[in-house]
């Protein structure tokens, strides 16, 4: 399924370039390999890699493991130097990527919150709950909550 995806992705990319729909790719991962394989794609049809700046990898508990260490390593040494331009979150993450790709394109695109819209009114639960609003993209957390529910008593 995975080469078929691959295979698909490559004709649905060929064919937006043919149409000439496709000005821009946005990288929002951190796996080596398919960050490689969207270099690749960029440069078989000619359009610019942005990465989605949000986290540095290696700062992130959920990646120890030796594999995720060199992947991070060289993902952060070699491929986001190699991105077109970025899209930093942060001052840190813009000042770091202007200090490994200083001639590169940035735009920083910090994360908004108006609070004020989320300042309402709730009635209180008539019983205690678990709520996990995020993506499953970051195991760390998951695994988090799914350890505070080993916690729970089994009659809850």
């Amino acid at each position: 399924q995975k080469l078929k995806g691959i295979y698909k992705e490559f004709l649905f990319l060929k064919n937006l370039k043919k149409q000439k729909n496709l000005d821009a790719g946005i990288v929002s991962c951190y796996h080596l390999g398919q960050v490689i394989l969207y270099r690749l794609y960029g440069y078989l049809f000619n359009f610019p890699l942005v990465y989605n700046y949000v986290e540095m990898a290696h700062s992130l508990d959920s990646r120890r493991a030796l594999r995720l260490k060199i992947n991070d390593y060289l993902f952060e040494r070699f491929l986001i130097p190699s991105m077109d331009g970025a899209f930093p979150i942060s001052e840190v993450l813009m000042e770091h990527y202007k200090k490994i790709a200083p001639k590169k394109g940035i735009l920083k695109i910090p994360i908004l919150c108006e609070f004020e819209k989320f300042d309402v009114e709730v009635e209180k639960p008539k019983r205690d709950y678990f709520l996990f609003c995020g993506a499953l993209a970051y195991q760390e957390t998951v695994n988090f909550i799914l350890e505070a529910y080993d916690l729970l008593p089994k009659e809850c």
